[in-house]
């Protein structure tokens, strides 16, 4: 087993359903990677209805190869993205898991040796690394990673902003990351386990896990040096059935009841830094 696990650096679990020109768009932007060591990419698709599937194995035939292993798991149900992801995580053998949503694009072939180096800078405590997230084409900042507010509420950094803009351009220590591209090294999961089910289907796992982790003493780090494209959300709105309000109200409340002592002590963000309140005028609320 041992050699196994140490046969590959990287291993790249991405979670599909459905959305599928997202996903070749995602996965042919992927393979242009400068891959700098053996690397294994981890495909768990969720029971999708649009022939997603049938191109997932005619990608893996294609690509899969020694130096390259394409693992693919099809799922005859949805098992959500918590379930999925965790599939993914638990297959996993490289020293470093990267996270990446299907509805990502790269757009820079050494993104995954900038997150990597940067991760091996930040020292013995660093627990996550995200990049910056980009509105697809364009030059504007998706976000660079999550605050939450005294009172719960969670907004993302530097969304709506130029990328060239100077304070968007510096390291900067996060409460969260989403799960849209995390770099971390596979023992972490090991050490403290995967996504709760308990936020079942989708929405705060990620959150939930980053707090785990800071809470043991982990950083989440921005690396401004790597960046791609994000549809933000494409995957989530996507899922038959799903009221995402609903879902972001449920798993709202446990995420505050769980993690309140941390937050509410933490000078992170404020409402008026939240880019969507400030466009539907609630930045007064509590």
């Amino acid at each position: 087993m041992n050699d196994k696990i140490n046969e590959f650096e990287f291993s790249i679990c991405i979670l599909t359903l459905n959305q599928l020109e997202k996903t070749k768009k995602c996965l042919m932007s992927l393979i242009n990677t400068d891959f700098i060591s053996k690397t294994e990419l981890i495909i768990v698709d969720n029971g999708s209805a649009d022939l997603t599937d049938k191109w997932l194995c005619d990608f893996q035939n294609k690509y899969n190869t020694n130096e390259f292993r394409i693992i693919l798991v099809l799922n005859k149900e949805n098992r959500g993205c918590t379930g999925g992801r965790n599939q993914a995580c638990k297959l996993a053998v490289g020293k470093y898991i990267v996270i990446l949503d299907n509805d990502v694009e790269i757009i820079q072939n050494d993104w995954l040796i900038i997150l990597k180096n940067f991760y091996e800078a930040q020292g013995p405590n660093i627990g996550i690394v995200g990049p910056k997230m980009l509105y697809p084409g364009t030059d504007i900042i998706q976000q660079i990673g999550l605050g939450v507010t005294q009172n719960g509420k969670i907004g993302y950094w530097g969304q709506g902003k130029c990328k060239d803009d100077k304070e968007y351009n510096i390291e900067k220590e996060l409460q969260g990351y989403p799960a849209a591209c995390w770099l971390l090294k596979r023992d972490l999961f090991e050490k403290f386990g995967y996504f709760d089910d308990i936020y079942y289907p989708v929405n705060l796992e990620d959150v939930d896990f980053c707090y785990r982790i800071r809470e043991q003493g982990y950083k989440i780090m921005y690396c401004p040096y790597a960046e791609m494209y994000h549809y933000e959300h494409a995957t989530t709105q996507n899922t038959q059935g799903l009221s995402f309000i609903r879902v972001t109200i449920k798993n709202g409340l446990i995420f505050k009841e769980r993690w309140k002592h941390m937050f509410e002590n933490e000078v992170g963000m404020t409402l008026a830094d939240i880019y969507w309140l400030k466009n539907t005028g609630k930045e007064k609320d509590g």
